[in-house]
């Protein structure tokens, strides 16, 4: 299952749990779960360049979208956050695709998950594919290597140039993760502590240096991605969130 569908799985579960007031119980299997997202998941989008050009791509997006949702969205994103209106709607975009079921995947394990944010060169969408199947063996001299463009609807990067130091540091978490479930069994040694995010937001940060910090996933902009309508005990549907 990849990683967008798993996480769309476990928004569905959120909310189930929000519908019937039960805590929906997963499979064992399904209790280890490291979840990454990149510091500048989306690029400026092409072709939007006024703010009537992101309301227009958002009602494109969203078919029955009203204005009050528009309105709404345009709130939680000011101009004068970003320098562009492509900007904008790149984070709108990759709010919704990506860091969204980050929060949905988090929430519906209870916070019992292992969280990342990639902080690597450029840090956008897909920057951490190639340390994590780094390889030194190649039909090429050059450490360079190219992603396709993919994922969710916004663009994986380009050419990086990948640090063997980092990536095999990054390759240890995820081995130890898929041979026993826990990034940190194996190779202890070899790099800093994992915590899981708990009740405290705790998030490892993959740069040059690895560091662990306070994560601010469950930031309005996540939560209102992840509403939804369910009908209340009284008959009634009503808007709910994953908060």
């Amino acid at each position: 299952m990849s990683t967008t569908s798993q996480s769309r799985l476990f928004q569905r579960i959120m909310m189930l749990n929000l519908a019937t007031g039960k805590e929906f119980k997963t499979s064992p299997r399904l209790l280890d779960v490291m979840a990454t997202t990149c510091l500048n998941n989306g690029s400026p989008t092409s072709g939007i360049n006024t703010t009537a050009d992101v309301e227009n791509e958002l009602r494109i997006l969203f078919s029955s979208i009203t204005d009050d949702v528009v309105n709404k969205i345009m709130d939680l994103y000011p101009e004068f956050n970003y320098s562009s209106p492509g900007y904008t709607f790149a984070d709108m975009r990759q709010s919704f695709d990506l860091t969204a079921h980050s929060y949905a995947v988090t929430r519906a394990l209870n916070n019992n998950t292992w969280n990342a944010m990639v902080a690597l060169e450029q840090a956008t969408h897909g920057t951490e594919q190639s340390y994590y199947w780094y390889s030194t063996y190649s039909l090429s001299n050059s450490s360079s290597s190219n992603a396709a463009d993919a994922g969710a609807g916004v663009a994986i990067s380009g050419s990086s140039s990948v640090s063997s130091f980092v990536a095999r540091k990054m390759q240890k978490y995820l081995l130890s993760f898929v041979l026993t479930g826990n990034p940190n069994k194996k190779w202890a040694n070899d790099k800093i502590y994992w915590p899981k995010y708990g009740g405290n937001a705790i998030e490892l940060v993959f740069n040059s240096t690895m560091y662990t910090q306070e994560d601010d996933l469950a930031n309005a902009k996540s939560l209102y991605w992840n509403e939804a309508l369910v009908l209340s005990g009284d008959g009634m549907v009503e808007l709910r969130s994953l908060s």
